[in-house]
């Protein structure tokens, strides 16, 4: 057996422990690429000798990833008494100890199975909290035959668009928890950073369902000659010094638009979509994990459980509201391999703008998201009134935008793919707005302050009316002494003309910005 790494020695033992206590339904969430493979079969192989009856199932939802988790731990630890039930697989050996299983291929099966201790799931985000899948068949199924059936989930993205947190709605608990910037800082994944691209796939127009942008709108709004040969001229300029690229498309049509483009560039690029034949697909993934294909164009296929060490450059020609997409799409390049210093992102859907930083996306609760908020600004070049992107004739003066202005962005996106690439920036004040906020859930008023600026609004709350001493109320006495005046509530803070503001000093988090300073007309 390899030795295991301090994190997946506390990984293993924190399952283990949350097992034992009786708990069901926990949860480890660990980065892409920091071998949950081996915390896999270290937790297999401890579990049977202690002991030797039990049944372990590990689970996921391709086949792709069936046969790699099996290669994995046999690789690992040959004497594990593994088998592989899988149909795409034409493999179906269903009284093995340790059964490497595709939830297509045995969501009606457990009864032919037999009794099952342990159902480990891989990439556990692809569970749904309704109870009428697959998943929920499985394990109903599963634990009529075992009433004290454990279920343990491994994942990259303990969320999903459609249901938001994983925990407490389809697990229980989180067992263990290592996060991004640890294993960059301790040596384990390399760094992942952005480049500043000048082609934007604008999704106006392309309405969601689910959350998410319907794929046909969306490939038909990004699958044109000029976008995706401007995209792919940066491309193959990006990744003039990069060993491995891998693109991602936003249908199979927009896939294979993309290949032939890179390929009358003289790249070295092959399409994958779930049309592709088997064989053909498995061929295609060993030339670019051998290092003969330079670049793998695909549709939704490699966006989890593909395992490219080489692979050092990742464009993404996918806009997605999805997080944890996105978040699965980043992991692909952060393995660490022999040379590599880094994996660079060409966000061409501004997903970093519309996401954040990767290691502060956490999901969020479905019921939480309102669907409310302000659009964005630009500036009449006639009038300088700050207007809604959208609008194509200023109100103020009638300069009419030219049609094509939200192809090409006049200011490349520079977003931070980590928190810890995040610099603070100036943001020139076009105009300010006092409003009052109300509080929620008996909480008191509060003052919003909107700096419009270029890049849209910023905004900021100050607590005039919390009560005096608290911090929230300090904040708000700093920030007005800071401006030469004061208030003692909202009311009356909104009928002072306060110094106009020139300059925010801001960090952008996401879709937020956190305010460092501000500079004031003289």
């Amino acid at each position: 057996m390899l030795k295991l790494r301090h994190y997946q020695e506390s990984a293993v033992e924190s399952i283990l422990d949350y097992t034992a206590s009786g708990k069901e339904k926990g949860l480890l969430v660990i980065p892409t690429g920091c071998g949950k493979s081996l915390i896999i079969s270290e937790l297999c192989r401890r579990i049977i000798s202690e002991y030797p009856y039990v049944r372990i199932s590990v689970c996921t939802h391709s086949q792709e990833l069936v046969q790699q988790d099996h290669d994995e731990i046999m690789e690992i630890w040959p004497e594990c008494p593994a088998g592989i039930y899988s149909a795409g697989l034409k493999r179906k050996e269903s009284h093995k100890q340790v059964l490497f299983c595709g939830i297509q291929s045995v969501y009606s099966k457990a009864m032919q199975l037999g009794h099952i201790d342990l159902i480990i799931v891989d990439e556990a985000h692809t569970i749904s909290r309704k109870s009428d899948t697959m998943w929920g068949q499985f394990f109903a199924d599963a634990k009529t035959l075992n009433p004290n059936v454990q279920i343990m989930g491994l994942t990259a993205t303990d969320y999903r668009l459609d249901s938001g947190n994983l925990v407490p709605h389809t697990f229980n608990g989180i067992a263990y928890e290592y996060s991004v910037l640890d294993a960059i800082k301790d040596g384990y994944l390399c760094e992942i950073v952005s480049a500043k691209v000048e082609t934007h796939l604008k999704t106006t127009g392309v309405h969601k369902r689910g959350g998410e942008y319907i794929a046909g709108e969306l490939e038909r709004a990004v699958d044109t000659d000029e976008l995706t040969l401007a995209c792919c001229k940066e491309i193959v300029s990006f990744g003039a010094n990069r060993r491995s690229w891998i693109v991602f498309a936003a249908g199979n049509t927009h896939a294979k638009h993309i290949t032939d483009t890179l390929i009358s560039m003289g790249v070295d690029a092959k399409c994958v979509t779930e049309a592709t034949p088997k064989n053909g697909r498995k061929q295609i993934v060993e030339d670019h994990k051998s290092g003969k294909l330079k670049c793998l164009v695909n549709n939704m296929i490699f966006t989890t459980g593909y395992n490219n060490k080489m692979l050092d450059m990742i464009a993404c020609m996918r806009p997605t509201q999805s997080e944890g997409l996105w978040v699965q799409i980043c992991g692909r390049g952060m393995r660490l391999f022999d040379g590599k210093e880094n994996c660079l992102l060409l966000d061409f859907g501004r997903n970093l703008d519309r996401h954040g930083p990767i290691d502060k996306i956490r999901g969020k609760n479905v019921s939480e998201s309102s669907g409310e908020g302000e659009a964005p600004l630009k500036q009449c070049p006639s009038c300088f009134e700050p207007v809604y992107a959208a609008v194509r004739m200023c109100p103020a003066c009638g300069f009419e935008f030219p049609q094509n202005d939200l192809n090409i962005v006049s200011k490349p996106s520079d977003a931070a793919v980590l928190s810890t690439q995040i610099v603070p920036q100036d943001y020139n004040v076009l105009s300010v707005q006092y409003k009052k906020h109300a509080g929620k859930d008996g909480k008191p008023d509060s003052m919003m302050v909107i700096y419009n600026t270029l890049s849209g609004q910023i905004r900021e709350w100050v607590f005039f009316d919390h009560p005096i001493g608290s911090i929230p109320r300090k904040k708000a006495e700093t920030w007005a002494r800071n401006r030469g005046a004061w208030a003692t509530s909202v009311d009356e803070a909104l009928t002072i003309n306060w110094p106009k503001p020139l300059i925010v000093n801001a960090i952008k988090d996401g879709k937020y910005y956190r305010i460092k300073n501000v500079v004031f007309d003289e």
